[in-house]
């Protein structure tokens, strides 16, 4: 009968909970520890707001401040005011970090207002600034709190790409950022962010700049930090990389080259054009650790890369490699085949038991 309450939440038929609630308590019957909060959290993270006023109203068991963070998190104002007047928020913790993190301003403003002893954390500042983007909200906590801020923020805002908050906090804010700023900039593909950064900070970047803009394929930000920075990259940027115009581009421009991470790379994660292309380039490695590879592909059971191999480096992998491999793939399907009747026959006895009710 709990879970039905529970399926009912889900559903936002108050009718059903209220019922349920009433058959729940006279056989002494109570939703399992912090099931009000459960329950509650549902309530509100489906929309079903009556419900949710059901169980803040009624005899359910609400911890002092898990419930109130969640009405936060939601921008659910109405709810966090009706706990409040049940004393349902006493407690300091997570309340503003949730609001704040999810730009939801006027709760924000209410709790800093009637709440006195509420704090927030770093995850205030940075989560509304990285996730969320909301400027707003960060021009608030600038002006109204003081703890939190610390030079991580502007490294998770430009790792996010929001470049008016970057420039907003260089302008604003003295805590300043890290190398990390641009290097995680460049990762996330956020060329403006990148060349703000070098026009207007001292700070620079590292080789990881380029070796993640190269690793997720951002060949503009590859080229330009090849132009108009010093750093370079490391065999990293091409081992990783699965953007054949990177590898090309790389290939042509850098004198850092692939190692045998770049077979494994290709090998583990089934990367058929990566694969081609250290082939066509015919580069020594290559043939040196095809065996090395085609076990690689064998444990992912990337079978048709394995063939592959096979078919174009079979001076270097042996009939006993193959048939090692083999075995492995052989087990790995046996696995997969009893998970799938095991589950076929968990369904069969489910629909049994719904039958016979």
């Amino acid at each position: 009968m709990v879970r039905l309450q529970y399926e009912a939440t889900v559903r936002g038929h108050l009718d059903a909970v209220w019922w349920l609630h009433e058959q729940l308590h006279q056989r002494g019957q109570a939703p399992a520890r912090n099931g009000g909060d459960d329950l509650l959290a549902i309530a509100i993270r489906n929309g079903h707001f009556d419900t949710a006023r059901f169980i803040v109203d009624n005899r359910y068991q609400l911890s002092r401040h898990t419930s109130i963070s969640r009405c936060a998190q939601y921008g659910i104002l109405e709810m966090i005011k009706r706990l409040h007047s049940r004393q349902r928020i006493q407690g300091t913790g997570g309340w503003i970090d949730e609001a704040a993190g999810a730009g939801h301003l006027h709760v924000l403003q209410w709790l800093h207002a009637h709440k006195s002893g509420s704090t927030c954390t770093g995850y205030a500042m940075s989560h509304t600034a990285a996730w969320s983007g909301h400027l707003e909200v960060i021009k608030w906590l600038h002006a109204n709190r003081q703890e939190g801020w610390s030079i991580i923020v502007m490294d998770k805002v430009a790792k996010h790409g929001h470049l008016e908050i970057v420039s907003w906090l260089h302008t604003n804010r003295h805590e300043g950022c890290t190398t990390a700023t641009m290097d995680k900039a460049a990762m996330g593909g956020h060329l403006r962010v990148v060349q703000w950064l070098h026009a207007n900070r001292r700070e620079g970047c590292t080789t990881r700049a380029m070796d993640g803009a190269g690793k997720f394929g951002h060949l503009a930000i590859v080229q330009w930090l090849h132009t108009y920075r010093l750093e370079g990259c490391t065999t990293n940027a091409m081992d990783f990389t699965s953007s054949l115009e990177v590898m090309q581009w790389l290939y042509d421009h850098q004198a850092e080259w692939w190692t045998a991470v770049a077979m494994a790379d290709a090998s583990s994660d089934g990367k058929f054009e990566k694969l081609f292309f250290l082939r066509a380039k015919d580069l020594g490695f290559v043939r040196q650790f095809a065996r090395d590879a085609l076990d690689y592909t064998y444990r992912q059971t990337h079978f048709e890369l394995s063939q592959w191999l096979r078919a174009n480096y079979s001076q270097q992998v042996s009939n006993a490699d193959a048939q090692a491999g083999a075995r492995r793939i052989l087990l790995s399907s046996s696995m997969w085949s009893q998970f799938f009747e095991f589950e076929a026959a968990c369904k069969r006895v489910i629909e049994a038991t719904k039958a016979s009710a």
